[in-house]
Formats: C-alpha cells, sequence, structure tokens
C-alpha cells in the first residue's frame, strides 16, 4: 500500500465523527500488522490472526454504517460478513497465496491464512463483546483508559505470540 496510502487512510479514519463498533486505531493496528508481518517473512497463520481482526473491524465498521443510512434488509449482517471475506479470501486464492497447508493433528490440511483468519476473527470479536460487557458492569465506563484499544489489540498479541512458539 505504501506510506503514502497508509497514512492517508490513518488520517480518514482517525477523523471519525464519533467512535463505531471498533474504534480506529484498531484497524489500523490489525491492518499494518498484516503488512508488516508479510514483509518480515512472519508465518502465515499469525498473518491469518491480523487479517482476522482488520476484517471483523472492517465488517463492524460497514454493518453500522448501513444502519445509520437505513440500508438494511433482513440478514444484511450476514451478507456483510461474507462479502468482506469473499473479497479478502477469493484475492489471496487467485493469487497462489493461500494454498500453503498446516496439517492440524496430521491428518486435517487447513490453509493457514483462512485457519489465522477464522481464529484471529473469533479473538478480536470476542475481546470487544468482553470489552463491552465490563464495561457495562462498570457503568458504562472503562477500567482504564485505551481499554477499548488494549482489549482487541492485546488478543491479537498474545495469540500471536503464543502461536509463534507453538508453530517454530
Amino acid at each position: 500500500m505504501g506510506k503514502i496510502g497508509f497514512l492517508l487512510s490513518a488520517l480518514v479514519l482517525l477523523s471519525a465523527k464519533q467512535a463505531l463498533a471498533f474504534c480506529p486505531v484498531c484497524a489500523i493496528a490489525a491492518g499494518a500488522g498484516v503488512g508488516v508481518a508479510r514483509e518480515f517473512g512472519v508465518d502465515d497463520f499469525i498473518v491469518g490472526l491480523w487479517l482476522g481482526g482488520l476484517m471483523v473491524a472492517l465488517i463492524a465498521w460497514t454493518i453500522e454504517w448501513l444502519a445509520q443510512k437505513k440500508w438494511v434488509f433482513k440478514y444484511y449482517q450476514y451478507v456483510v460478513g461474507i462479502v468482506f471475506y469473499a473479497i479478502t479470501f477469493i484475492p489471496l486464492y487467485f493469487m497462489n497465496i493461500i494454498q500453503k497447508p498446516l496439517k492440524l493433528f496430521d491428518q486435517l490440511p487447513v490453509d493457514k491464512i483462512i485457519l489465522g483468519s477464522v481464529l484471529g476473527s473469533f479473538l478480536f470479536w470476542f475481546a470487544g463483546e468482553w470489552y463491552q460487557a465490563l464495561k457495562k458492569n462498570n457503568n458504562n465506563k472503562a477500567y482504564f483508559p485505551y481499554q477499548k484499544v488494549i482489549m482487541p489489540l492485546g488478543a491479537l498479541i498474545l495469540s500471536s505470540v503464543l502461536f509463534y512458539f507453538l508453530i517454530k
């Protein structure tokens, strides 16, 4: 994407009028994590973790934006999710990036990026939901500054470190 593209994206996201389902800092960090990890030769499973987190943030923003514009229809949330995963994985497949299997239990071949993305999506989503539950139990206040950013990114960072040592 290049430095200028990244900076323009960051400026657009940081100039948002209100905080959405996942903060722009989380999405920027997840996107930067994908680019940096691939540049430095990090395992595709770990890249997939960050890609999954980025997709969850983008899906949540899109769903919320569609709802604000009142452009909703039955099952639109699912359609948005399917579209984001499709526009992510289909090009990666045709560019021969998705085709590096990780043997699970020496029997089930699963692509590293896809498996990592599924796990990263779940972890990012779960951390965001956990933050909301904690906040609700604390009179709608965070327990500490930047908790909304730290929890989802912390989940991705901790899982990245854990799987780095497990996959090695």
